[in-house]
């Protein structure tokens, strides 16, 4: 754009829809690889953290990371973290971490990496 007004000539409207459409293609292109993997529901029962995960590619060794924070009066304290290498199998599947939570409101971190790069990470909240 900034080529474009240093020659003193605008676009026609056009042509800026062009401009447009191929940085959203490029945009699209770039993140196309980071959605093959997701963490959907995640629930606490019998002193077990259950993570539904699922994973678009095939089969693959990963590693599972779990950050809980007890969040009491507006102040997180991280209570526990654990990562564990898991099969990450195709399809969706439920991943489980033995963790005790007293009740209570809880922040939960999850990332999952497959050769060290980042393949879902999300953020949930969790009352005990």
């Amino acid at each position: 754009m900034v080529y474009v007004l240093a020659l003193g000539t605008f676009p026609s409207m056009a042509s800026r829809r062009y401009i447009f459409l191929g940085v959203l293609l490029c945009l699209c292109g770039i993140t196309a690889g980071c959605m093959t993997a997701s963490v959907g529901e995640v629930s606490y029962r019998q002193n077990t953290l259950h993570i539904s995960a699922t994973n678009q590619d095939p089969a693959t060794q990963a590693v599972l990371q779990v950050t809980i924070f007890r969040v009491e009066n507006l102040v997180q304290t991280e209570i526990f973290r654990q990562a564990e290498f898991i099969q990450f199998e195709s399809g969706t599947r439920e991943y489980q971490m033995p963790v005790t939570l007293d009740p209570g409101t809880y922040k939960i971190y999850i990332y999952i990496t497959v050769n060290g790069d980042s393949k879902a990470r999300v953020v949930r909240d969790l009352v005990v």
